[in-house]
């Protein structure tokens, strides 16, 4: 495979079909681009009552709310459900949005690999098309990193359960929790962690593989997820190698664009942050504005996600043009 004219022949096709772009973005908007996690902890000695130094800041029945928020154990447990099922809500429509992005790129670079051009209805149709088996195809592959790094973090999680419910402590407390975290840290989280990361990468081959197996040789899910390790273990070291590559490209393009992005979110976020610790009242500007870096970490990324797919689409092609042949399933 000549490298050099295969990463030419990529960026010749999504520079003069820049609509691929658009596709680059719905890409990136659920490819774990980016996020920021924040926590506070505030007791019920924390919260001014009406009448005390700070109460005025707020009104009454903000006040009321958060005091109901933070003593009453059955409404913040409510109001901890409703925020999960909000956010496993959001990520699922996210996740679907990046299938049809992805899919529709695949198509729209082998569109324009045969005939110079596409457009936007190509990938849109291929993509609403493919949507739910792209989908599918990354779940099933993310699902054992997802598995074995739960594995490591419950028994950290429970490690906690003491602290928070203040039973079950004798002797000293500080010393038996530190002790909890650290054996839970060392023999479940480190270990899970390494693992997860470590098949993450055969799986993400396998998973961009199988998604060009489905799209451009309309495989079903499992037909796509097989071709796919059939073209992996057939061409191991073309792909190995177009993966390094990328790993490269993704440095630099993480020196050159992350690092300003993450530079900008630090000193937008962590303001709203502490303001938030300080006055719940500012959570929304705090989740408005990582909406915000997360658009624009997308928006940036959105050429590099053209270019990586048009790339693998390419190499695909002709791995599967010199491997034999095999039956369409629907």
């Amino acid at each position: 495979m000549q490298y050099g004219a295969l990463l030419s022949r990529a960026w010749h096709i999504i520079w003069r079909n820049k609509i691929i772009w658009v596709f680059g973005f719905l890409a990136a908007l659920g490819s774990s681009g980016g996020g920021a996690n924040f926590n506070y902890s505030v007791g019920r000695r924390d919260l001014p009552s009406p009448g005390q130094p700070g109460a005025g800041n707020l009104p009454p029945d903000v006040q009321r709310l958060l005091t109901r928020l933070f003593t009453d154990q059955t409404f913040l447990i409510t109001i901890a459900v409703a925020v999960v099922c909000i956010a496993v809500l959001i990520g699922l429509i996210l996740a679907l949005i990046s299938a049809l992005g992805h899919g529709g790129m695949v198509e729209m670079v082998r569109e324009a690999d045969e005939t110079e051009r596409t457009s936007f209805g190509a990938g849109w149709n291929t993509g609403l098309r493919r949507m739910l088996p792209v989908f599918l195809i990354r779940f099933l592959l993310g699902l054992p990193t997802f598995i074995i790094i739960m594995a490591g973090i419950l028994p950290l999680f429970l490690s906690f359960i003491p602290l928070v419910t203040r039973t079950g402590w004798s002797g000293s407390p500080e010393r038996l929790f530190a002790g909890s975290i650290l054996t839970s840290v060392f023999l479940c989280f480190l270990p899970a962690l390494c693992l997860g990361l470590l098949i993450t990468i055969p799986l993400n081959i396998l998973e961009i593989l199988a998604i060009r197996a489905l799209v451009l040789e309309s495989q079903s899910i499992w037909g796509s997820i097989r071709r796919g390790w059939s073209i992996l273990t057939g061409n191991l070291g073309e792909v190995v190698i177009v993966w390094l590559i990328f790993l490269l490209i993704g440095i630099g393009i993480g020196i050159v664009i992350g690092l300003p992005v993450a530079a900008v979110a630090v000193v937008a976020i962590v303001p709203l942050a502490l303001m938030t610790a300080a006055a719940p009242i500012f959570v929304a500007p705090l989740i408005l504005v990582i909406f915000l870096i997360a658009l624009l970490s997308a928006a940036l990324r959105s050429i590099v996600e053209a270019y990586t797919s048009a790339v693998w689409t390419l190499a695909y092609r002709q791995w599967v043009a010199r491997a034999v042949p095999v039956t369409t399933t629907n």
